[in-house]
């Protein structure tokens, strides 16, 4: 307990506590898995049928069939097999690797 006029801020500067080091001293984990890793793995469902669940933020999610259609140095693309679909069907790599999209292969 903070003596009388002082700041519980002030206490803890006083009793040692240090902030975290910035630079070489920081530990940080390394990424195992890069865009290429994603890239490979995507090809891998080139022209097949695919589940594609997408990740809309705030508990949305959105499911649907399709054909894995497009591969492009930046995005693939998925048709979708309904023909009134009318959400997102182009996806970059990262959004892959990231988890907004997962892909998973049908029959």
């Amino acid at each position: 307990m903070p003596a009388r006029g002082e700041t519980a801020r002030g206490h803890f500067l006083r009793t040692g506590i240090k902030k975290p080091r910035k630079g070489k001293d920081q530990r940080m984990i390394k990424n195992t898995v890069g865009i290429t890793d994603a890239k490979k793995a995507i090809h891998a469902y080139f022209n097949k049928d695919v589940e594609v669940k997408v990740n809309l933020g705030r508990n949305k999610e959105l499911t649907f069939c399709g054909k894995l259609t497009g591969i492009y140095p930046a995005l693939f693309t998925v048709s979708p097999f309904e023909k009134d679909f009318k959400g997102k069907t182009s996806y970059s790599y990262s959004e892959y690797l990231c988890g907004t999209v997962s892909l998973k292969a049908l029959g």
